[in-house]
């Protein structure tokens, strides 16, 4: 079945579909040019549809939706996804950091003993491949950093250098490869003011969800499109959590996991350092009301928008971080 090409149409010609086809006003000709011109009418018409449409077998949004609120709101989704995005990759400099300590206690920081692969549990043919990239990157000669280069120059890879040349989900074969006692050290270097201890599987189970959202963010998916392949669990997060912080049975029984973006704060509020979890909070408190000055963050639509939060969002952020 061959697909239809939609004809080009020029920026007047799209401002007049918006009011026409989908019901979005605009507040001057000019300011919705502006608008569209800097975030496209895909992005912003075709991105949140299913968040503002009318019902289910309309595509017109609700009254009142003018392009250029749609406009600031995906603004403001910018800047939250890069707070995210920036609390990801300091939960990922954490861990690489007790790997590689504890990586280097156990065997030394020499690479021909580090990287020896009777050190690790390479039962399939898939770890071994994964464990062979670690060697392939100590040998590599293009497009190297001067870091590298210049320990190749020296003839031997510290793993804190190797650690830090590689993507967080080339690690995570490294990691989940290692020896359980390595596993559980830096599982273990995250602890939380009840002191209740993260577990093992919990703690393998927080990484796969965290590279789900890194990847996803990295890509710059709309967060109302966001969602893990991995499951975190109700009864998981109550050994951390009071029952009015956990997300509803009702959430974690659809199938597209909808309330995955509350969990990633959850998770946030156990796998943060205490001074970037303020920093953070102060980030998304702020972002989160200034949605809620364009348009209730409480109500159907704004929730749909935030990745399916629960209500009250801002006070549950509050008492999480």
């Amino acid at each position: 079945m061959s697909v239809k090409t939609q004809p080009l149409l020029n920026w007047n010609q799209q401002v007049t579909v918006l009011r026409e086809q989908y019901n979005i006003e605009v507040e001057s000709p000019k300011s919705a040019i502006y608008t569209l011109k800097k975030y496209s009418y895909e992005t912003l018409v075709d991105g949140y549809k299913q968040t503002f449409k009318k019902d289910q077998h309309s595509e017109k949004f609700i009254p009142g939706i003018t392009i250029e609120t749609l406009g600031v709101l995906q603004m403001l989704e910018n800047r939250l996804s890069s707070e995210l995005l920036q609390a990801l990759l300091s939960i990922e400099k954490n861990i690489k950091s007790l790997f590689q300590y504890e990586l280097a206690k156990k065997f030394g920081v020499q690479q021909n003993n580090y990287l020896r692969i009777d050190h690790y549990n390479a039962n399939t043919c898939a770890q071994k491949r994964h464990l062979a990239r670690l060697f392939h990157i100590t040998q590599q000669k293009k497009h190297i950093s001067q870091t590298l280069e210049d320990f190749q120059q020296q003839g031997n890879f510290p793993p804190w250098v190797l650690v830090n040349e590689m993507t967080f989900g080339q690690f995570q074969h490294w990691y989940a490869a290692s020896p359980v006692s390595i596993r559980e050290a830096v599982a273990n270097g995250f602890c939380n003011d009840s002191n209740q201890k993260i577990t093992l599987p919990f703690f393998e189970q927080a990484l796969r969800f965290f590279l789900d959202f890194r990847n996803a963010l990295a890509h710059g998916e709309l967060i109302g499109q966001l969602c893990a392949k991995e499951t975190i669990t109700q009864s998981q997060l109550q050994a951390f959590y009071p029952e009015k912080l956990l997300p509803s049975c009702k959430q974690r029984q659809t199938k597209h996991t909808e309330s995955d973006f509350y969990i990633l704060f959850l998770l946030f509020g156990l796998f943060l350092k205490q001074s970037e979890k303020q920093i953070f909070k102060d980030q998304v408190l702020n972002l989160l009301r200034i949605f809620d000055s364009l348009l209730p963050i409480n109500e159907e639509p704004m929730r749909r928008l935030l990745g399916n939060i629960p209500e009250n969002m801002i006070e549950r952020v509050e008492q999480i971080l």
